[in-house]
């Protein structure tokens, strides 16, 4: 079963998506274990108590991602929800990794997809079938 690495705390993060309530998976996933995980994600299912169906959660886009992050700190790059400090367990997010998370964009060459690195290293396109990577599914939005 997929699991997600990171959730939010009671709302939204950033305007127009969700993210997931769920712990995090040992190891993480390849892209299309990542993709059809969010997919399937639901209320009672790997976290979520949301009321949330089969179908309303998804991968976010690299560019979805890259919102999260603020690269004006790092390990992790995130700011605590206010946008005034460095993230801190709980504020806004719970059980933020310091790893790579899967993002549904793909790269020019289909056998890969974009990676983004929340200790502000870099985003940059890895092997889909590539284990290790963690999920930050999102509802709502594109």
């Amino acid at each position: 079963m997929m699991r997600s690495a990171v959730c939010c705390d009671n709302g939204q993060p950033h305007p127009g998506f969700i993210c997931s309530a769920s712990s995090p998976a040992e190891g993480g996933a390849n892209w299309a274990t990542a993709l059809a995980g969010a997919r399937t994600l639901a209320h009672g299912t790997c976290g979520p108590t949301d009321k949330s169906v089969a179908g309303d959660w998804r991968l976010p886009n690299v560019k979805e991602l890259e919102s999260l992050m603020d690269f004006g700190f790092s390990s992790p790059s995130l700011s605590n929800a206010d946008g005034t400090g460095p993230w801190i367990e709980g504020d806004a997010f719970s059980g933020v990794r310091l790893a790579g998370y899967w993002s549904s964009t793909t790269f020019v060459d289909p056998h890969f997809a974009f990676v983004v690195y929340t200790d502000g290293s870099c985003t940059t396109f890895i092997a889909k079938q590539s284990d290790g990577y963690m999920v930050w599914p999102v509802r709502g939005g594109p």
